[in-house]
């Protein structure tokens, strides 16, 4: 008799041992056959009376120590768990109640491993109750939440540097969200501010108040993109100066939400406006005392590039150090502007005309320029400008140009909005990730159970067809499961995980493809030269394997066909798999590339739903881009772009 019979037997439950037939029924290779450890525990003593095979791969510990006393709560247990674990335990048995609890087990390696226990509890009529459960590994499901709330720290730490916050406002219901930096920004506790638009509002400068509701109403009416600024008014009354962006998200064809950032710009403003008074008053000195001499001091002492422009011409009649290095050359006094200097945008000598001409300042902060230095090569940059027109016996005799290089921190802001982006984009991915792991995989492990306790309730007899049906289900289920586990697991690494990059011949590669996929003869085509292409070699190999596999599934029923080409692009290589089924109609070609989505149900074509997203995410995590080429009848063409660097 086995242990599990042997477990029945001791129990008083003889269900599943063998048929009033004399047939046994095979319940420990079914036990066995899960991935999981299954045990019995007698609390008479607590010692175990049944443990699965699986738990000498799982933990490394031999089974004959599973059956040693205090071997779970001593042996087993991680110390920092152990005495909570066994007190709720002990204390869900003494109330007969079934439980289900989540603990650190010691492997015998010196291992930690999170275990998630499932314990059934079975009365004994004069005797303590038997425990009967599952133990799952959740060990990958624990380091994916761990490393999620790493990048959600990370990510409310690179906001707080960077003094932006972010917020969502669901239009239906008006639901506000900030974050924690934007209440930083606020000068609000989260927990004494009911978020919603109009307590936002009250917020707003009341001069700005007008305006932003405008705006913001036009977006809720129309959609689109935002950037503006406000000032807000703390509770304490300090006033500060933000920067909002952001966009209205729209869904089948009306806004529902809105979403966008918040950056704290006061200490900037302040510094523009300390600079922008210290500038007037250094010309309204010069102009009083009505000293070249002074103001070309200024100029050669001022940390930036300025220069003196006279005239209706706009004649070049002094210019500082920085200025001439800027444009790289010492010689323009006496020359016009337009003569002097290349500048690609027109509105720059445009602009300096209409402040000669109206005698109104203009400001100008981050304008981006193109221009020819003296050295003959293009440059591109961003400039604060001050145009200060120069008075003169109450009229405008010249204007004076104070221009300050921002480049590096414009491209320095830039880089980290980017890398802000991403965080954010790799945080929500593991969030997705660490919620299947933790939520939906639970579904195919009660299905298991249900299943179990189908095949108990027909071992009443010979094991009729449909018994058989159930297990083949069982099964089937759990192959499902196993695609899912792997299909998600490739999904979170794609994009995070890096090798070193090597030269690949893309012909040899498909040749592998081809070998593991092992197509009918003819069904596959590769034409034309395959390049070589410098990559890492198995993402590489998993994007084209995913593309050949998915139009393998969904090929014509009679006759398929695959072809497989290769083009040269300027910087890239496009590759294409094309096939000869049913067609995407053009609605749902961009819900192909996301995770979890089939066009299909998986029973009419078996597969998990990522692979497509696994290659989108594979692709443009190196700088690739995909798309596909549809029609419905025609058959569909898979493209991806693998650039040449």
């Amino acid at each position: 008799m086995s242990s599990l019979e042997e477990a029945a037997a001791k129990s008083g439950d003889r269900r599943g041992t063998v048929a009033p037939g004399g047939t046994p029924i095979d319940f420990q290779a079914l036990v066995e056959g899960i991935d999981a450890i299954t045990w019995e525990m007698d609390t008479d003593e607590w010692l175990f009376t049944y443990v699965s095979p699986q738990a000498e791969e799982m933990l490394g510990y031999p089974l004959e120590r599973w059956l040693e006393r205090n071997f779970w709560n001593e042996i087993l247990v991680h110390p920092d768990d152990a005495i909570w674990a066994v007190d709720f335990c002990v204390s869900a048995t003494q109330r007969n109640e079934d439980h289900e609890f989540e603990y650190r087990a010691k492997a015998a390696d010196g291992r930690t491993v999170w275990l998630k226990d499932l314990v059934r509890v079975v009365a004994r009529p004069g005797r303590s109750p038997l425990l009967r459960g599952v133990m799952i590994d959740i060990t990958s499901a624990k380091a994916a939440e761990t490393e999620a709330e790493r990048l959600r720290r990370e990510l409310l730490e690179a906001q707080e540097l960077a003094h932006i916050g972010s917020w969502q406002w669901v239009v239906a219901d008006d639901q506000v969200t900030w974050s924690d930096e934007l209440y930083r920004i606020y000068g609000l506790d989260p927990k004494g501010f009911g978020a919603s638009f109009a307590a936002y509002l009250e917020r707003v400068h009341p001069d700005d108040r007008e305006r932003v509701q405008q705006t913001i109403g036009g977006l809720v009416q129309s959609g689109g993109f935002f950037d503006f600024e406000e000032r807000i008014v703390r509770p304490n009354g300090e006033l500060r100066y933000l920067r909002s962006r952001g966009q209205a998200v729209l869904e089948s064809g009306r806004v529902t939400r809105l979403v966008g950032s918040c950056q704290d710009i006061t200490e900037q403003k302040e510094a523009e406006e300390r600079e922008r008074t210290l500038l007037f008053e250094q010309v309204a000195r010069q102009q009083a005392e009505s000293s070249r001499q002074r103001l070309q001091n200024v100029f050669e002492q001022a940390p930036a590039a300025i220069a003196v422009l006279a005239g209706p011409k706009l004649v070049f009649e002094s210019t500082n150090d920085d200025y001439a290095a800027l444009v790289g050359r010492d010689d323009l006094v006496g020359k016009p502007l337009r003569e002097a200097l290349e500048i690609e945008q027109e509105t720059i000598f445009e602009l300096l005309e209409n402040v000669y001409r109206t005698g109104e300042p203009f400001v100008g902060r981050e304008v981006p320029v193109r221009f020819r230095p003296a050295n003959g090569e293009w440059r591109s940059g961003w400039f604060d400008f001050v145009y200060q027109p120069l008075l003169e016996d109450g009229g405008v005799y010249g204007v004076m140009v104070h221009a300050i290089d921002v480049t590096g921190k414009v491209e320095a802001r830039l880089e980290l909005e980017g890398l802000t982006a991403r965080l954010a984009a790799t945080n929500e991915e593991l969030e997705q990730f660490a919620y299947v792991t933790s939520h939906d995989l639970r579904a195919p492990l009660r299905g298991i159970a249900s299943l179990a306790t189908w095949i108990e309730e027909d071992v009443g007899e010979a094991l009729p067809p449909r018994s058989r049906e159930h297990l083949e289900l069982l099964r089937s289920r759990v192959a499902r499961l196993e695609g899912l586990i792997d299909g998600i697991l490739q999904y979170s690494r794609a994009g995070r995980l890096r090798a070193e990059a090597e030269s690949v011949d893309v012909g040899k590669l498909l040749d592998d493809v081809l070998d593991l996929l092992a197509p009918p003869p003819g069904v596959v085509r590769v034409e034309g030269e395959m390049p070589t292409v410098r990559a890492e070699r198995v993402p590489f190999q998993q994007a084209m394997q995913n593309l050949i596999s998915n139009a393998l599934k969904h090929g014509a029923t009679e006759s398929p066909r695959v072809v497989v080409r290769a083009k040269e692009l300027p910087d890239a290589w496009e590759l294409s798999v094309a096939d000869n089924g049913p067609g995407i109609d053009p609605r749902y070609q961009d819900r192909i590339w996301t995770i979890f989505q089939t066009l299909k149900t998986r029973d009419e074509v078996e597969g998990t739903g990522v692979g497509l997203s696994l290659v989108k995410k594979i692709v443009e995590s190196r700088g690739g881009s995909v798309r596909v080429d549809s029609t419905l009848g025609r058959g569909a063409t898979f493209r991806f772009t693998w650039p040449k660097r």
